[in-house]
């Protein structure tokens, strides 16, 4: 589930352009691949046998996939093809994501197992099991296998050692050059306002001084998971198609990249009057 599902939610970009696909590949993901100049490949479907493998046409042997991140499998790829091509550009998407499941049990019509093929969404999930029942109340709990990361939802919980880790991996990708978003508040907002930030927003300037670029999403307040009224079925929506807007303001020098002050851009940004930290 999008973490931008509340109120006026202010994601932080922090960084510079340029992430990867840390999607692990498994077996029966199916992958389309496209390589410019190479039509016996380019926008052609793949699927990843029960073994690992993949076999594309005009090469020789086959490749190993399950195991990689896209970003990985795009490279090995890559160097499989400059015996074709002088530089090879390879991209990678996953079409299905056959190899995860979801398991869904409590007050739902179907409970069982649910096969993740593309991106879903929870809503997704929540509806390939018959929907919620008559009795059903208004929490749900996501979890998940710690290997697979933390769950990105601003509630989840984690220990003092899976925070750490994900400063780390967070000061990891800035020092690589890549783009990171926030959600500095860490929550969804009860009244629509836009919280206070947290103090981790500090805490990854100062360990990896790089600019702050300041962000702001209008038009999900109201949403099926936002909290504007208390009851889910008040929540559903009333038209097709809402629109949403992402606003980005100038980066911030980090050296001036103080929360309260970037609070204050943000709700310039959502054109709302300041108002007082939680």
């Amino acid at each position: 589930m999008p973490p931008a599902a509340g109120g006026p939610i202010a994601p932080q970009v922090i960084g510079k352009p340029g992430s990867s696909a840390a999607y692990v590949l498994a077996a029966d993901d199916q992958i389309l691949v496209n390589v410019l100049d190479l039509p016996e490949i380019d926008g052609k479907t793949y699927r990843i046998d029960s073994n690992g493998f993949i076999k594309l046409p005009i090469t020789t042997g086959r490749i190993r996939a399950a195991g990689l991140t896209v970003e990985r499998l795009e490279d090995e790829i890559a160097g499989v093809l400059k015996t074709i091509l002088k530089e090879p550009h390879v991209t990678i998407t996953v079409a299905a994501f056959r190899s995860q499941s979801a398991s869904v049990m409590g007050a739902v019509r179907v409970p069982g197992i649910v096969a993740l093929e593309g991106r879903k969404t929870l809503v997704d999930v929540l509806s390939a099991s018959g929907g919620l029942t008559d009795d059903a109340g208004y929490t749900l709990r996501v979890v998940r296998r710690m290997e697979y990361g933390r769950v990105p939802l601003p509630s989840a919980k984690d220990d003092a050692t899976i925070l750490e880790r994900a400063f780390e991996m967070t000061a990891a990708a800035l020092r690589d050059g890549e783009l990171v978003c926030i959600f500095p508040e860490g929550r969804l907002t009860r009244d629509g306002e836009i919280a206070s930030f947290r103090a981790g927003l500090t805490r990854i300037v100062t360990e990896t001084p790089v600019p702050v670029i300041p962000m702001a999403i209008t038009g999900l307040w109201g949403s099926l998971f936002s909290r504007r009224t208390p009851k889910i079925w008040q929540r559903l929506p009333r038209k097709l198609w809402h629109r949403v807007v992402v606003t980005v303001g100038e980066p911030v020098a980090p050296q001036n990249a103080e929360p309260e002050a970037l609070r204050e851009r943000v709700c310039a940004l959502y054109g709302a009057p300041i108002p007082a930290s939680a």
